[in-house]
């Protein structure tokens, strides 16, 4: 904070975190950024990521373009904002997160779960992709929307008797 001549009010709008947030940073009770917080103090006070993750080497960046490791925290970052901005559920949201941000420790079930879960669904017919793509699309509505998803459907599933007899 010295370097930059930055208060925690500052700091607050360059890492778009609360007063709380940055009064527990400052005093070390928290020592974890998140992903959004990274990409701030990167693209907004130049900070190197390499300094962040490791403190070593110089803090503030060159005209050397980004290294990987900045790019990727800003591609993570972003990718982020486009998984929260999806009409999925929250489960799903952290299971793309943390396949987003590449966790070796979970990638593998996650990825094999989602595998076994398609391969469960489409086995033997039992889903076809128009029935999935309906099953979807209820999961995306919001409550007053499956509501009304249920009742056509259960409107639609009643014969009437001239189709009984028909068959």
């Amino acid at each position: 904070m010295e370097k930059f001549d930055l208060r925690q009010t500052d700091l607050v709008e360059v890492m778009g975190s609360s007063l709380s947030r940055v009064k527990a940073m400052t005093s070390g009770r928290v020592k974890n950024f998140t992903q959004e917080e990274l990409a701030n103090l990167i693209d907004k006070l130049e900070i190197r990521a390499e300094w962040l993750a490791t403190g070593s080497g110089p803090m503030i960046q060159d005209d050397e373009p980004q290294d990987e490791f900045a790019n990727r925290m800003r591609n993570i970052s972003l990718t982020h904002a486009m998984i929260d901005a999806m009409s999925i559920g929250e489960a799903e949201k952290s299971r793309a997160k943390a396949l987003a941000t590449g966790d070796p420790a979970t990638d593998a079930k996650i990825i094999a779960d989602a595998l076994a879960i398609t391969a469960t669904a489409y086995q033997g017919g039992a889903l076809t992709a128009r029935e999935a793509a309906l099953l979807d699309n209820y999961r995306a509505a919001a409550e007053e929307g499956k509501q009304a998803l249920e009742a056509t459907g259960a409107a639609l599933a009643k014969p009437t008797q001239n189709l009984k007899k028909a068959g």
